[in-house]
């Protein structure tokens, strides 16, 4: 393993997003100062100044990689067993950026979330500790595999609370959604039970907003109700 991993240039992401038509040349140039100056990474800059969303922006580079992506709010609800934790020691995880998903055991497949599906390297060294014939890589943004590798390998229950603002207000306005669609429908006590059900999700502060845990295990739900409202009209 190596002791030092070089720090990925943001160039050649912001490149494909602005041919990928997510990004004109302005907010380009905005991306890379704010790169420069906070050493974050691109894609969660993009997603944080909400130049872009973050759906958007991973289909966008996920169709350049030619791989599946998978979005914060999927990350957060997913359930990674132990015996598939144990294959990638944290210290490459954390070191790579990247997180085991699954194990296909039949076809010796493992399944890595990471935001480099194109370091190979990065890849050999997690199919050389796993041991497994194939390391298939799935695109997520690089603070939402911080979060997990905090999430699951540390026990941290509030790491994905602290991604990043956008997601926040992105879950605001899904929850917004689903209670104009659902809530609104129903009578008035009915209506005050459920809008202070809807606040518990949050918990507001000096920062702003933060989502709560029973927040991020309410939002697949949230997003299956409007996907069955939408297919319904």
């Amino acid at each position: 393993m190596a002791s030092d991993v070089p720090a990925r240039r943001p160039e050649p992401t912001i490149d494909l997003l602005v041919a990928g038509g997510l990004l004109t040349d302005e907010q380009a140039q905005t991306v890379l100062r704010r790169v420069h100056k906070s050493g974050e990474r691109a894609e969660d800059v993009v997603v944080e100044l909400q130049i872009a969303s973050e759906p958007d922006l991973l289909k966008t580079l996920a169709q350049h990689f030619r791989t599946q992506f998978v979005t914060t709010p999927k990350m957060a609800a997913a359930e990674i067993a132990p015996q598939v934790l144990g294959l990638v020691p944290p210290e490459l995880a954390e070191q790579r950026v990247c997180i085991p998903l699954g194990c296909d055991a039949r076809a010796n497949l493992l399944l890595v979330a990471t935001a480099d599906p194109d370091d190979l390297g990065a890849l050999k060294e997690v199919q050389a500790a796993a041991r497994v014939r194939e390391v298939r890589p799935c695109l997520a943004r690089p603070a939402t595999v911080r979060a997990a590798i905090q999430r699951w390998y540390h026990g941290n229950l509030q790491a994905f609370a602290r991604v990043d603002q956008a997601q926040f207000d992105q879950f605001q306005g899904l929850m917004d959604q689903f209670e104009r669609n659902v809530i609104d429908r129903v009578s008035s006590p009915s209506l005050g039970r459920e809008r202070e059900l809807s606040e518990e999700l949050f918990e507001r502060g000096g920062r702003g907003v933060r989502m709560t845990d029973a927040g991020l295990a309410f939002l697949p739900f949230a997003e299956r109700i409007l996907q069955t409202l939408q297919e319904g009209r």
